[in-house]
């Protein structure tokens, strides 16, 4: 469309107005939407594998920290799966025998209630003396139930920490 507009010493200036049509207009809205509503679900995929690894790496962080503050406090250490959204480090004190969960917990790993839909820690306790070496052996385990992988931390008799990872269940170290 063009408009013509006269100035006073007879020239003509011709102005272009352009824009978009309203077809235009809906077919890229259209295809946003078309985009977006494929994108979602990756992304929310995305985001719970993420958190995932996220609790992988702080059980790992978890268990090593319990090593040192076993060697640094020279006190029996504790590592205890509560449960299968908890995993506690406990100072026993001199005490080897009331079990690894028996004492003042020190630090706790949770898994947040929106996603215990996909994820889950296992395991069995296990307990740390002031050498570092392992009182109990045991381990410790996080099971993402949407792609059925684990990510498991075996804690050996003297104290070394393994990690293994593989498809399906969580399973006892060794086996």
């Amino acid at each position: 469309m063009l408009n013509r507009v006269k100035f006073q010493n007879h020239r003509v200036l011709s102005i272009s107005v352009s824009g978009y049509s309203l077809i235009e207009l809906i077919a890229v809205i259209t295809l946003i939407a078309i985009l977006v509503s494929v994108a979602i679900p990756f992304m929310s995929r995305f985001i719970r594998y993420t958190k995932y690894q996220n609790y992988c790496n702080s059980l790992e962080l978890l268990i090593k920290q319990a090593k040192i503050l076993a060697m640094e406090r020279s006190t029996n250490i504790g590592i205890c799966v509560d449960d299968e959204r908890t995993v506690r480090i406990v100072d026993m004190g001199t005490n080897r025998g009331a079990g690894a969960c028996v004492g003042t917990t020190l630090r706790i790993l949770q898994i947040e209630p929106g996603d215990t839909s996909f994820v889950r820690f296992a395991g069995s306790s296990a307990s740390l003396d002031p050498r570092g070496f392992a009182i109990f052996n045991g381990n410790a385990c996080v099971h993402n139930s949407e792609k059925n992988v684990y990510f498991l931390v075996c804690i050996s008799r003297f104290g070394g920490i393994r990690v293994e990872t593989g498809q399906g269940e969580c399973r006892n170290c060794g086996d």
